[in-house]
């Protein structure tokens, strides 16, 4: 609450405060800061929320998938379980990397060789 008694809401990356809330007051003026707060990432104002995730301290950051970094992590699975090069094929891991990672493209059992 504001010092005249309506309600405020504040921005998480600049501190700065806007009356919130009611018909009269919603949530466009913050959304407006949004868009030019200099503290606020670039391209974050208009993330879908869809592409954010919670970091360790539960902060919001968009999510950004490094492709070298799927493609290590099936190489060392693959390596040290015998497995098959056709395992990424497989439709089950291909949804379940899908749905962890939606984001994450994944290699062909053949292309997977070559970015060992």
């Amino acid at each position: 609450m504001g010092s005249d008694g309506k309600e405020m809401a504040q921005c998480k990356a600049c501190g700065k405060e806007y009356v919130n809330g009611g018909n009269k007051y919603g949530t466009s003026t913050l959304l407006r800061h949004i868009s030019k707060c200099e503290k606020v990432p670039k391209g974050f104002a208009n993330t879908d929320v869809s592409k954010l995730m919670l970091d360790q301290q539960g902060k919001l950051k968009a999510r950004k998938t490094d492709q070298k970094v799927v493609h290590e992590m099936l190489s060392i699975a693959i390596i040290e379980h015998s497995l098959p090069f056709s395992f990424v094929e497989c439709k089950i891991i291909r949804e379940l990397l899908k749905y962890l990672c939606p984001d994450a493209k994944i290699p062909s059992r053949r292309a997977l060789p070559q970015l060992m």
